[in-house]
């Protein structure tokens, strides 16, 4: 047997591309089975807020989140399915077309990320500058009654 053959592809050349297809396969799996159970959790966890919360703004801003994020889960679960048709795949115009979609969607899955990241971190700057805010004007309105006491004008009972 020639070895430059064997070196160049050949037997060995089919056998790595039989175990990469496997690999594809399961890989493909494992990211449709995640994908369903991100979509689960993010379900469980929007039914949670949606029992606790009682203010309609933080609704409103939980349902949209679970949204994002359960659109990302099902392009997860879409990527898998992909990658299980990239390891079925035999033409090479199949695989391109394929591998192009995978990266296009995998594009949109960072994109989405960045945007429920920013989403969630100004949420959560708005709603400590909020807090602080609020803790600032007690602490005024607390001084200002210390201050009415201090001078008389809080312990003097009304005029008639």
């Amino acid at each position: 047997m020639n070895p430059l053959k064997l070196a160049c592809g050949g037997e060995w050349l089919a056998q790595v591309a039989g175990q990469l297809d496997t690999m594809t396969l399961l890989f493909g799996l494992a990211m449709f089975a995640g994908g369903i159970l991100l979509m689960i959790q993010h379900l469980r966890q929007w039914q949670s807020v949606d029992r606790k919360q009682s203010d309609s703004r933080v609704r409103k801003f939980e349902w949209q989140k679970f949204r994002r994020r359960t659109l990302v889960a099902a392009l997860i679960g879409a990527c898998g399915a992909i990658c299980t048709s990239l390891a079925q795949a035999l033409q090479p115009l199949m695989r391109v077309t394929l591998v192009t979609t995978l990266v296009l969607v995998l594009i949109l899955i960072l994109a989405l990320a960045a945007v429920d990241l920013m989403s969630v971190g100004l949420h959560q700057y708005l709603s400590r500058d909020h807090a602080e805010a609020r803790r600032k004007l007690a602490e005024q309105i607390v001084q200002e009654q210390r201050r009415k006491k201090a001078s008389g004008q809080g312990a003097q009972p009304p005029a008639e």
